[in-house]
């Protein structure tokens, strides 16, 4: 599993985005589910065994400070949302290994 909190930008998506597909490549059998911010989803090819749960965008406004990009609802509701998607998704999926990809802590 990998989570990705990009709302602006690819950078992490594309880097996760490999990573997850060279994984199920060399491992076969293997299954990745990505988690992801990225307002558009994710625009990357990707190969059998992979597939991705879309949280709610959040984009920097200012130093470590977020909100969300399309809903208009609080930070503090969009978070929350985020987190139960995360959190539902780790509880069902059950991954043997979880990558975050920065802000390890959460934004």
């Amino acid at each position: 599993m990998t989570y990705s909190h990009d709302g602006y930008g690819l950078g992490h998506l594309r880097r996760n985005s490999s990573i997850a597909a060279r994984f199920v490549q060399e491992m076969p059998g293997s299954t990745a589910l990505m988690l992801i911010g990225c307002s558009i989803g994710n625009p990357f090819p990707l190969p059998k065994g992979i597939d991705f749960i879309k949280v709610p965008s959040l984009i920097k406004v200012d130093t470590g400070v977020y909100t969300p990009l399309g809903l208009r609802i609080s930070r503090q509701k969009a978070k929350a949302i985020r987190c139960s998607i995360i959190e539902s998704a780790v509880s069902h999926f059950k991954p043997h290994v979880f990558l975050v990809d920065h802000v390890p802590a959460g934004i």
